[in-house]
């Protein structure tokens, strides 16, 4: 059941509008069990919705391992968990980030203090952008914490102009102790005029519902020492559009995986 219940709500939380969410509760209340035609009109309703089609999946597959679940109590299920995914964006919170010299009549969050808070709040996925890093224990022990809870993390990072990219020296070297996900833009997938484009986005993003968008890198002096600013972003739709826009970028390969070298 908690399986089915998880499943329930990511397709809440990733309904893009009421439409989508009607149809399928239409398509589950006029079956009762989770056979083959059951799939295929789910299938059929998000066919035009890449992100709800794993998720569907999911879902089916969870109610076959349920029992006593009936279709219409499901769709029950669906249209509260939209509801409540709905009443989640509409509480949107946005703060500005800074790290560097604070204003006396302007207090603002701190750089480390908002990548913190993004990454301890996730519970199930974690985004996390940057164009360069260094060692810096105390960002690989808060991207740790949240691997050691059961979060997958996945790290996009920009590569070494050996590589195809535009670093000097490798990103990866100062994360390579995570057992995280690691990508890279596809070298054959960038643009190039007089050099390579390169991966320069910074940020981290949680479950779809927190973001953290930053000129920031990953790295102590970024996140203590410079002048950067940023925006902390929670509930809203804006979190779980920069996932989906990513996860479909690793899913067109044009991020693809790499392995960082063994320290």
């Amino acid at each position: 059941m908690k399986d089915l219940i998880h499943a329930v709500v990511a397709i809440g939380r990733a309904s893009p509008h009421q439409q989508v969410l009607t149809a399928l509760t239409e398509a589950l209340t006029a079956r009762p069990t989770a056979d083959a035609t059951t799939l295929g009109a789910l299938r059929a309703v998000v066919a035009t919705t890449p992100a709800l089609r794993p998720l569907v999946e999911q879902l089916m597959l969870a109610w076959q391992a349920s029992t006593g679940v009936t279709g219409a109590a499901l769709a029950g299920m669906l249209a509260c968990a939209y509801e409540v995914a709905a009443a989640e964006r509409a509480a949107l919170r946005v703060e500005p980030v800074v790290t560097g010299p604070q204003s006396r009549h302007v207090p603002l969050r701190a750089t480390r203090q908002a990548f913190e808070s993004i990454t301890v709040a996730a519970r199930q996925e974690l985004l996390v952008l940057t164009y360069s890093a260094h060692t810096d224990a105390r960002i690989v022990a808060t991207l740790g914490a949240a691997i050691n809870r059961g979060v997958q993390v996945r790290i996009l990072v920009e590569t070494t102009r050996a590589e195809g990219g535009t670093l000097s020296t490798p990103a990866l070297d100062a994360l390579a102790g995570l057992p995280a996900q690691f990508y890279v833009w596809d070298p054959a997938r960038r643009p190039r005029r007089n050099s390579p484009a390169s991966m320069h986005a910074k940020g981290v993003v949680a479950d779809g519902h927190s973001a953290f968008l930053t000129s920031a890198n990953l790295s102590g002096h970024a996140f203590e020492a410079n002048v950067e600013v940023g925006v902390r972003i929670v509930g809203g739709d804006v979190p779980a559009r920069l996932r989906d826009h990513f996860r479909a970028l690793i899913a067109d390969a044009v991020f693809v995986p790499v392995t960082p070298n063994p320290i």
